[in-house]
């Protein structure tokens, strides 16, 4: 056993390749279901194709055990680590697997059933399914490999569609006051039953896509194929990390500081105004709003694009460490009260339902601020610029948040109000609530003018 856990543990993406693995299993089931239907429809010699159709099969079955035991490995090895990934591996395999199955079952009506069809009203119906099961087969590859949501939409709606056209003609066949014989009539059922559950299972396949992990499998859930619908999860063999880590329930919510808590944008601006006037550098709101979301050095980088002359890496720092002290000596009559409206609030409702937070801010003066604020002991996990060596948009301060909270990026919740922010987050692969100037970024989870304009209910649905 140990032998085998340093083989997985040495080899590389392991994850990637359970999914490739999937991906084929895909690409077997597809050409059984079209070699069966040859034979269903076309009568045809069901002799040479009986074996390479049955060893698909072992190989599709052979393909779900050897991931599922891959998946064992890789948690035994590290517990928790893609945890959602290889969940919605779990699932999908299970729904490869079930789809060989009834691509067999389709190939045994055809060969068990030797004589001509003759009742054309059901069999053209039949045939029509059939194309739309082969749609369904591009579709979910498609889908799942690009986490392409909309065309999991379409697949899903597809499914809705013709699984009613198969019970309406079960129905018919058994309401039918016409004679069909009865072998004919059981061979259009089974048909029918067969190809619907295939279906179901490629729409299976379609909710990793557009639901989060407690909700796979789950066709009829309400929200997946409407227009307003958000996706909650994208899984597939691109990005399959990502996607299926993105699923996951929101256990965390991680706080920037500056501006979602309390506002000391007005003590920074003063702060670098003072600063800019002492250099003769030209300095307004303007410029100003360019800092947002950055750090020290960065900010003092925008201002000093317009001296005129060229500072050392020495003078710089002098320069930031001057414009700091500014700042902080600002500070002093900062408290309680300047928490901004909805902050306290929605803070305590999480903690009310066991929903762990935590402050990140690229700013090296956070705790200073907690400390005024009263907030210092009331986080589980603070992080601030002493914590990280990049700002934003590098993700890396989000990334020590929710590793300090014990949780994946994917359980996490980033509350920003800077796009440097939003897109930091989204680099992480976290979602992001963007609220005040960054409300209606394209690429926020949630956008609201501040936090006393959003529920929990709300954040904990993402």
């Amino acid at each position: 056993m140990l032998k085998e856990l340093l083989a997985a543990w040495r080899s590389r993406d392991p994850l990637a390749r359970m999914f490739e693995d999937f991906d084929h299993m895909l690409d077997e089931t597809h050409w059984m279901f079209q070699r069966a239907v040859e034979v269903f429809f076309s009568r045809a010699d069901w002799h040479p194709l009986q074996d390479p159709l049955y060893e698909r099969d072992k190989k599709v079955n052979k393909a779900e055990r050897r991931i599922r035991a891959q998946i064992v490995k890789h948690l035994t090895l590290q517990p928790g680590d893609n945890l959602a990934a290889c969940l919605v591996l779990m699932s999908v395999v299970k729904d490869a697997e079930r789809i060989g199955d009834y691509c067999k079952n389709i190939f045994e009506v055809g060969k068990f059933y030797t004589r001509e069809f003759t009742a054309d009203r059901y069999l053209e119906p039949l045939e029509r399914i059939q194309l739309q099961v082969e749609d369904l087969f591009v579709r979910t590859k498609e889908a799942f490999n690009e986490s392409d949501v909309e065309k999991a939409r379409q697949e899903l709606t597809a499914f809705g569609t013709f699984s009613k056209d198969c019970d309406r003609l079960i129905q018919n066949l058994l309401q039918q006051r016409d004679h069909v014989p009865t072998d004919e009539g059981v061979a259009y059922s089974l048909l029918a039953r067969h190809m619907k559950r295939i279906g179901a299972h490629l729409a299976n396949i379609a909710t990793a896509v557009v639901s989060p992990v407690h909700r796979l499998d789950y066709v009829d859930e309400p929200g997946l194929t409407g227009k307003g619908a958000r996706p909650t999860q994208t899984a597939g063999t691109k990005g399959a990390e990502s996607a299926a880590r993105s699923a996951m329930a929101i256990q965390g919510v991680i706080f920037d500081l500056d501006g979602v808590i309390v506002s000391t944008d007005e003590y920074h601006y003063r702060a670098w105004k003072r600063l800019a006037d002492e250099l003769g550098i030209p300095f307004d709101r303007s410029v100003n709003r360019r800092l947002r979301g950055i750090g020290r050095m960065e900010s003092l980088a925008v201002i000093l694009e317009s001296a005129d002359r060229p500072y050392s890496e020495q003078e710089k720092q002098q320069l930031a460490d001057r414009k700091n002290g500014y700042y902080r000596e600002s500070l002093s009559g900062l408290g309680p009260d300047d928490l901004l409206p909805g902050a306290m609030a929605v803070m305590k409702e999480l903690r009310k339902r066991g929903v762990k937070i935590a402050v990140a801010s690229s700013s090296r003066n956070a705790p200073l601020i907690l400390q005024r604020l009263g907030l210092e002991d009331f986080f589980d996990a603070a992080v601030d610029g002493n914590d990280i060596s990049r700002s934003k948009p590098n993700p890396e301060v989000f990334q020590v948040a929710a590793n300090r909270l014990g949780l994946a990026p994917g359980e996490c919740l980033v509350v920003e109000d800077a796009d440097a922010g939003i897109e930091a987050a989204k680099r992480g692969e976290i979602k992001a609530l963007a609220v005040g100037p960054a409300a209606g970024h394209p690429e926020a989870d949630l956008s609201a003018k501040s936090l006393d304009a959003v529920t929990v209910e709300q954040l904990l649905a993402l």
